[in-house]
Parts: structure tokens; sequence; C-alpha cells
């Protein structure tokens, strides 16, 4: 079976929440569930927190990549996800959601690469598992 959407991170190379799309629902994941429990979604890194400004479509730049919260001024960071337990195929799919449950889309969109309709989407492959 195909692993699930994964609402809850958001891509480093992507800039700026999501709308939940009509074939999927929110699910949020366990950090660290059983191994016997299949296929999860690891946090690597979240995001840090006010570590960046809403930009303006108007302002005419994007606000840049979303931090990771070991970023510092030297060394830059982005929040990281992995997927363990699964090497089929498969779509990753990630938005912005509020910070307290229960979990809402965020009204701000990511925006960059790999980002469509507010949200960052990856396909799974076998060398790939650490999405960034």
């Amino acid at each position: 079976s195909a692993p699930p959407s994964v609402p809850s991170c958001a891509d480093g190379r992507c800039a700026g929440s999501g709308r939940p799309d009509g074939d999927l629902f929110p699910l949020i994941f366990p950090s660290e569930p059983a191994p016997a429990s299949g296929p999860y979604v690891e946090i690597i890194e979240q995001p840090k927190q006010r570590g960046m400004r809403f930009r303006y479509k108007c302002e005419g730049r994007s606000a840049g990549s979303i931090p990771g919260e070991r970023s510092t001024d030297t060394t830059k960071t982005h929040p990281t996800i992995k997927i363990n337990g699964y090497t089929g195929p498969g779509t990753v799919r990630i938005s912005l959601v509020t910070k307290d449950p229960p979990h809402r889309p965020h009204p701000h969109e990511l925006v960059g690469k790999d980002c469509r309709d507010g949200f960052y989407e990856a396909e799974l492959c076998p060398d790939r598992c650490i999405h960034r």
C-alpha cells in the first residue's frame, strides 16, 4: 500500500500553509513509534520558532528558506523528516499547519522548488528517504 501523506513539516527549500486536498486528510504521526508498527515518519528537525516573517506577494520577493531549529548565524539547517520502514513507490506531501492542537491548515502557503498549490510534494524512492 502507498505511504500516507505528511502535513506536519515544512521543506527547507520552500518559503512561506497548506490547504487540504480533496483526496487527503491530515494525519499526525508519532515521531518514534514501535518498530513493529510499520512505516512511520521521523521528524529529525522541526522548523525554528520565529525563524522568519511572512511576506506578502506584493513585496516581490520570498521570505527565503524556512530555518531548522538548530540553525545559527553561521550554520543553516532546515526542517527535515525521514521515512522509515517503507521502500515502495509513494508521495510525500508537506504543508504548514497551526502550532497548537488540533492542528489545522495554516493561512500561509509554501512556495518554491517542489512546492505547488501551497504544499511541498516529492516522490519517494529508495535512495531518498530523507526530505529537507
